[in-house]
């Protein structure tokens, strides 16, 4: 059974399958380790490498649990076409390189996110690199959820566990 809520698709089957999102940090001595981890009802999938943004707050001990919504639009340059307070959820950004008149920094991509009503902010990367650190201009303001950056490959995977088909 599929069920299109807006413009966020939940897959359900008949034991009501759900994507969650744990974003969890252990800190060693000098260093935060950071992984994602998706789980569904049945099944866990090893954890995605990420590295904190270098703005806003971090991702706490216990880390954050909620649905994975994917961003509308997806590089969430402008404002989500869909907002959520009710509950905890986690936003799927594509980072978007490509030179484009709405190109725009990481921080306003959280940003839109936070204003949408997202707990965090998985940023995942669009071409195939080493992980980076997301960073915003100085004179921006600071986003007040938790953000990382994934490979690729992490957000591809996330995204098909999302989408229909």
């Amino acid at each position: 059974m599929l069920e299109n809520l807006g413009s966020t698709i939940w897959v359900m089957r008949l034991a009501l399958l759900s994507v969650l999102l744990a974003v969890g940090c252990r800190h060693t001595q000098a260093q935060v380790l950071g992984d994602v981890f998706i789980y569904t009802n049945n099944y866990t999938f090893d954890p995605f490498p990420d590295l904190p943004a270098d703005f806003g707050p971090e991702v706490p001990d216990e880390g954050i649990d909620g649905l994975l919504r994917v961003a509308d639009p997806e590089d969430a340059c402008s404002p989500f076409t869909f907002s959520d307070a009710e509950q905890t959820w986690v936003a799927l950004i594509s980072r978007s390189q490509q030179l484009h008149p709405t190109n725009c920094t990481f921080d306003v991509k959280v940003r839109h996110a936070e204003a949408a009503g997202a707990a965090a902010a998985i940023v995942y990367d669009d071409v195939y690199e080493a992980l980076i650190i997301m960073s915003k201009p100085r004179d921006h303001p600071e986003p007040g959820i938790p953000a990382v950056f994934v490979s690729e490959k992490a957000g591809i995977i996330m995204r098909k566990l999302i989408t229909p088909g």
